[in-house]
This record gives structure tokens, C-alpha cells and sequence, in this order.
């Protein structure tokens, strides 16, 4: 759903651009960053078969990936979106 509204500019109707594309920017961080954690889950599935603890750090990769900041100020961006919704 995220994803559509910002694909079809539903969220966000004024024209400042610079807002946009940081707000895009942003999401796909987000999304690559997700996609990432699902590989290394989807990989660890035939590395169990070469090595158990292999998949076991296929386990722990992904935690490490979503508890290391993205470097994403959040609390800026979701301001600068309150700031312009209101």
C-alpha cells in the first residue's frame, strides 16, 4: 500500500520536488534494505544443507542489517511531512 501511494503521488500534493525526492529516497533505502533482510532469510534455506552454521549466520545477518541505522533521519522527514500535511 506504502508503496503504491508513493508511486502514484498520493501522499504528498505539494510541488516541491526537493520534498519528493527525499521522501523517495528514503523509501527506497527502506525498501532495499528490506529485500536485503529477505535474501539472506531465502538463502539460508539451501545453506543448511552445506552448513548448518551458516545458516545459522544467515540468521543473525539480518538483525544486525535492521538494528544498524540506515542512516535515514526519520524524525526530520516525518516533521517536514506533518509540517507540510497541516
Amino acid at each position: 500500500m506504502r508503496s503504491y501511494t508513493i508511486k502514484k503521488g498520493l501522499v504528498h500534493t505539494d510541488e516541491e520536488v526537493k520534498g519528493k525526492k527525499k521522501i523517495q529516497k528514503a523509501f527506497i533505502k527502506s525498501k532495499t534494505h528490506n529485500y536485503m533482510g529477505s535474501l539472506v532469510y531465502l538463502l539460508s534455506i539451501p545453506l543448511a544443507f552445506v552448513s548448518v552454521y551458516i545458516s545459522y549466520a544467515c540468521f543473525i545477518i539480518p538483525i544486525i542489517l535492521f538494528l544498524w541505522p540506515a542512516k535515514i533521519d526519520e524524525e526530520k522527514l516525518e516533521e517536514k511531512i506533518i509540517k507540510k500535511n497541516n
